[in-house]
């Protein structure tokens, strides 16, 4: 992460929330929320406050099974999380009760080319 990019979540300014994260660098919130500095620059307060962040803003380091199984895709989740969800700040969004964008339905099916083309196992 950028020094930029630190600096608008420190002040609110935007937000990373409620995210999971799988095979993402080592899999540890250090190594996800990375500051990047020139050589010589000290990170350690910034990387502090990220580390912090990573557990404040609700985000997790979790296997739902969702990726690539031979030459197609799974995107059905093998377990659903219905807790720990962000807030639908607009009614704009559908309101849901678990994370991600599956649970038991395959909303893409029937218009998406990667459904047309048997790329999806759901």
């Amino acid at each position: 992460m950028n020094k930029c990019k630190y600096k608008q979540i420190e002040r609110g300014n935007m937000a990373i929330e409620y995210n999971s994260f799988w095979n993402v660098r080592e899999d540890d919130s250090i190594s996800i929320f990375q500051v990047q500095a020139e050589p010589g620059i000290d990170v350690s307060t910034p990387s502090e406050f990220l580390t912090n962040y990573f557990t404040l803003s609700h985000s997790e380091i979790t296997d739902y099974g969702i990726g690539r199984i031979n030459s197609k895709l799974n995107i059905s989740p093998d377990s659903v999380n219905f807790g720990d969800l962000a807030s639908f700040p607009d009614s704009w969004f559908d309101p849901v009760t678990f994370k991600g964008a599956f649970k038991d339905q395959n909303w893409i099916m029937g218009w998406t080319l990667l459904y047309e083309e048997g790329k999806i196992d759901f």
